[in-house]
C-alpha cells in the first residue's frame, strides 16, 4: 500500500487557502492582488456620503446667494457720459487730436484733457448722417490718435501707482 505523507494542517485562525501563496517571492514578501476588488485606487476613494455632499452643496448655494445680495446692495458707479458735442466741435476735436498725435505731442500730462476716445461714436454718427460711406483714412487716423492717447493714459496711471508704491 501507498504511504500517505502528512500535510500541514491549516491554522484555525487563518483561511484554509492562501490566495497569494503563488505570488510570493523567495523572501516572503507578498505582492498586491490584481483583483479589481483590491485595487489601490479603490482604497484611496472615500465612501459615498450623500448627507455631507448635500450639506456642502447647500452651503455653496447659500454663499452664492449672500454674494449676490451684497452685490445688489452696492450699486455700481458709472462714470458720467461726456456731454454731446456739436458737429463743428467734434470736427475740431478730431483735427486737434490727430494733429497732436501726428506731431508726437501727446504726453502723460495732456492726455487726460483730450476727449477723442469719449466722442468716437459721434464721429462715426457724423459719417452716417452725411452718407458719404466709410472713410478709411479718417478711421485709421482716428484709431491711431486714440491708441496714442490711451497708451499715454496707461503710462500715466502706471507712473502714479508706482509713486505710491515707492
Amino acid at each position: 500500500p501507498r504511504a500517505v505523507t502528512p500535510t500541514k494542517m491549516a491554522d484555525p485562525i487563518t483561511p484554509l487557502r492562501d490566495v497569494n501563496a503563488r505570488r510570493r517571492k523567495d523572501n516572503g514578501v507578498r505582492t498586491p492582488s490584481k483583483s479589481p476588488y483590491h485595487s489601490p485606487a479603490k482604497a484611496l476613494l472615500s465612501p459615498n456620503n450623500d448627507r455631507s455632499e448635500k450639506e456642502r452643496a447647500r452651503a455653496a448655494r447659500e454663499a452664492a446667494q449672500r454674494r449676490r445680495s451684497r452685490a445688489d446692495e452696492k450699486p455700481i458707479e458709472v462714470a458720467p457720459e461726456a456731454p454731446a458735442l456739436s458737429s463743428e466741435q467734434t470736427l475740431n476735436l478730431y483735427a486737434n487730436c490727430v494733429k497732436l498725435a501726428s506731431e508726437n505731442k501727446i504726453n502723460k500730462k495732456n492726455t487726460w484733457g483730450l476727449q477723442l476716445i469719449d466722442h468716437l461714436s459721434e464721429l462715426v454718427k457724423q459719417d452716417r448722417v452725411q452718407d458719404t460711406g466709410t472713410n478709411f483714412q479718417k478711421a485709421s487716423c482716428t484709431l491711431d490718435a486714440g491708441v496714442v492717447i490711451y497708451s499715454k493714459r496707461v503710462d500715466s496711471v502706471h507712473d502714479e501707482a508706482f509713486k505710491f508704491l515707492c
